[in-house]
């Protein structure tokens, strides 16, 4: 009896199957929703039905600045076949979270910090969740017009604003992103300012074309005064 010829195959199971273990293959565990991306710890998936997989340090982080679990991805099973492809390719761009570039944003954006860029433009437009570190103390190089088109309508957006002293810089960095709207989730970190970072994400989570509310400047004026992000 030829057993090699009743072996089951991927292309045999159900595409439900299939999806879950391109999952595991080709997506980074969550990280903690409470934790700015620059915290130096890492932390346990938020989701509750993928179980905890100790994988390769080489390959790790779903953003640049940040010190995630080890994590190592497969997307060598991208190029199994055609089918396989147009199955999975999606999970790897869309359901993982790359860094932008710093001065052009989802262009060319790294899943993480020693990863290639991704420059294929079809690829990249697959990107729906992104992390942007933005050093406040120095001025950007990107206008308020560029983030507002690039940014606006991703599914997740994270802004980690820091600066090289405590209090050494102002918020006009993040004032560029002020023009940002329709994001799912935002989520923004800004040490010594968390009351403009709150009114600001919380702005960027309104529909696109609505209005901003108005925040009074001296509410970040006693750091100590701010909402606890």
């Amino acid at each position: 009896m030829d057993h090699a010829s009743n072996s089951p195959t991927l292309m045999g199971l159900p595409v439900e199957l299939r999806l879950e273990i391109y999952s595991y293959l080709l997506t980074v565990p969550e990280e903690d929703d409470h934790k700015s991306p620059s915290d130096s710890t890492s932390s346990s998936s938020s989701s509750p039905t993928r179980p905890p997989i100790k994988r390769n340090a080489s390959l790790s982080s779903s953003s640049a600045c940040s010190t995630p679990k080890p994590v190592e991805l497969y997307p060598q099973i991208l190029r199994a076949c055609h089918q396989t492809y147009d199955e999975a390719v999606e999970l790897l761009y869309a359901r993982n979270k790359f860094a932008a570039h710093s001065s052009l944003l989802t262009t060319f954006p790294r899943l993480h910090k020693g990863s290639a860029p991704v420059a294929a433009a079809h690829l990249s437009q697959l990107i729906r969740r992104f992390t942007l570190r933005l050093r406040l103390d120095v001025a950007p190089t990107f206008d308020a017009a560029q983030a507002t088109v690039l940014l606006s309508g991703l599914d997740e957006l994270d802004v980690d604003g820091w600066q090289a002293q405590y209090l050494g810089a102002d918020i006009g960095a993040l004032r560029m992103l002020e023009g940002v709207r329709g994001v799912k989730r935002a989520r923004v970190w800004a040490g010594g300012y968390e009351a403009y970072a709150h009114w600001l994400q919380n702005n960027m989570m309104k529909g696109i074309g609505e209005p901003m509310d108005e925040f009074h400047e001296d509410s970040d004026s006693d750091p100590t005064s701010s909402e606890d992000m």
